[in-house]
């Protein structure tokens, strides 16, 4: 169900979830876990691309 909001710092993208939570603080505190979550995926992600290279590279 489409809604609006005010009083946000930045908008979740379109189909995003939302959630309430009682306090500011624990607002952030859930952001910055989700932040490093991603950046964790992206290291995991970059990791496995570095490998595939350093073995192409061993190879020639």
């Amino acid at each position: 169900m489409p809604v609006q909001v005010s009083g946000w710092k930045t908008l979740p993208a379109a189909g995003d979830e939302v959630f309430e939570v009682e306090s500011e603080n624990l607002a952030n505190r859930i952001a910055a876990q989700r932040r490093a979550e991603e950046v964790a995926q992206k290291m995991e992600v970059d990791a496995v691309a570095v490998t595939k290279k350093h073995e192409e590279h061993l190879q020639k």
